[in-house]
């Protein structure tokens, strides 16, 4: 017996000890990171330690891929130097490796396995079986089919290589494009020695198409008691935004994230520049948060921890300050008119068209058909009718100084509300300087959601508190 043999025989030989004193059992699997050569299939050649089951299933088909390097897949190794990238095909092809256990798993235990799961942006691969008589030669072109759509992974157990006897585990689709920690328990029927990992569709589905799946640092496989309650690795993956590295020009961003496998105990910190923020709300599987972002780049984490263990999401925000709102003059209290504060409150008027006839000192006028983007303070075009009539008003009347005041809703924070609602204010006073009414004549304030005229219980309430108020602070 050579030296390989023995050491084979001898860790089979302590395995079955193991089991035998009622250890509980654990099983590695052979090159469970898929540590390899990087390499785009090649006909005849499975991942070391593994078996293609498209070999058996689609013959005429390339293996799967030794990542990362190719087809424009370029997502560093969770574990070591490489990892294993599957592919559906919208040929009604998919991929799938397979290996013998080097102990089997038995009926009626149940076992826990890991493994890191990715999906790439780009994976962009020909086909092995195109006819290349095909009218349309891009059909079967090398590297002109991306294979870029999420899809879901199924483990399989079996008593040969690619065997589909019991199947342990079908995930929801794998959308993110970071690596994820996914745990799972298995729970056999009978005897098992093979276990397989396979790329398929989401399902049901009418027609197959072009997805990938990247797989990195299976565990172990580690008997675990039934009766004990199994705990999910959470994971966190921020959707907006929806990329790594973004550049915007709002000082107020929405962030966004799914997060899974939480409970009432999961803690929850969201963090900005090294400071955490605590306003934000986690409702059905979303965790969304307005953050105030600094001049330049802003760095934004997610960490979402449970029982067993936390997950991170990260990104880079950079703000750039548009050049219009630098341009906005600055406030100068030595300059600005005495702003006046009568002891009743004064009635507050919807007038379509600015009649100075009609108006007096320390009136309001809300000021309709003016809007803007969710959580922006850029006027959409189809406000600027209004504002060329309040311009008008403005132009026409030179004695008049008005306050634009900007309020919001009771959703977001106080900080929030503030900073948002004087933004849109500054926003509306930026657009009337710019057509040519003097500065010192507008004034502008941010009053948040303190000051509401509906309930804020109903969505047609809260639209008509989130407004634009002018007051009229002299009448020349």
């Amino acid at each position: 017996m050579n030296m390989r043999n023995l050491l084979l025989f001898l860790l089979l030989s302590t395995m079955a000890i193991f089991e035998s004193n009622g250890q509980s059992q654990v099983i590695r699997l052979t090159n469970s990171s898929f540590e390899d050569v990087p390499h785009s299939g090649i006909h005849g050649y499975s991942p070391k330690g593994w078996l293609d089951c498209g070999s058996v299933n689609f013959p005429s088909q390339t293996p799967p891929d030794i990542q990362p390097s190719f087809f424009g897949v370029d997502l560093a190794p969770q574990n070591g130097n490489t990892y294993l990238g599957l592919v559906v095909r919208d040929d009604d092809t998919w991929e799938a490796v397979s290996q013998r256990l080097l102990s089997p798993l038995k009926a009626g235990n149940c076992y826990q396995i890991s493994v890191y799961l990715a999906r790439s942006e780009n994976y962009i691969s020909g086909r092995g079986d195109r006819n290349p008589k095909t009218p349309d030669e891009s059909q079967y072109s090398l590297n002109t089919i991306n294979h870029n759509q999420p899809i879901t992974l199924r483990i399989w157990g079996g008593n040969n290589y690619c065997d589909k006897k019991e199947n342990f585990v079908v995930t929801d689709e794998i959308s993110h494009t970071h690596w994820v920690k996914y745990t799972f328990k298995l729970e056999p029927k009978s005897r098992i020695t093979h276990i397989s990992f396979e790329a398929f569709y989401k399902t049901p589905i009418l027609f197959p198409y072009n997805g990938n799946l990247l797989i990195d640092n299976i565990s172990d496989i580690v008997q675990i008691d039934c009766d004990k309650e199994f705990n999910k690795v959470p994971y966190v993956k921020i959707i907006n935004p929806e990329k790594d590295k973004i550049t915007v020009d709002e000082e107020i961003f929405p962030l966004k994230a799914t997060i899974g496998n939480v409970e009432d105990k999961s803690v929850f910190v969201i963090v900005v520049n090294n400071q955490i923020i605590e306003d934000f709300e986690v409702e059905n599987g979303i965790v969304r948060a307005n953050i105030r972002l600094f001049k330049g780049k802003n760095r934004v984490s997610i960490t979402v921890k449970n029982e067993i263990e936390s997950a991170m999401d990260k990104v880079i925000i950079t703000y750039e300050i548009p050049d219009y709102v630098a341009n906005v003059p600055k406030e100068n209290p030595k300059k600005d008119p005495i702003i006046p504060n009568p002891k009743p409150t004064p009635n507050k008027i919807v007038i379509n068209k600015f009649d100075k006839n009609k108006l007096k000192k320390g009136q309001t006028i809300r000021i309709d058909k003016l809007y803007f983007g969710p959580n922006s303070y850029k006027i959409e075009e189809s406000s600027y009718p209004t504002l060329d009539e309040i311009y008008s008003f403005m132009h026409d009347n030179p004695g008049i100084y008005i306050e634009i005041g900007g309020h919001s809703n009771n959703i977001p924070s106080h900080e929030f509300c503030d900073k948002l609602s004087k933004l849109r204010a500054k926003s509306v006073a930026k657009y009337l300087v710019e057509k040519g009414i003097q500065a010192e004549r507008l004034k502008y304030k941010g009053y948040g959601k303190r000051k509401p005229i509906a309930t804020n219980r109903t969505k047609s309430g809260r639209l008509k508190n989130q407004r634009v108020e002018i007051k009229i602070l002299r009448i020349g």
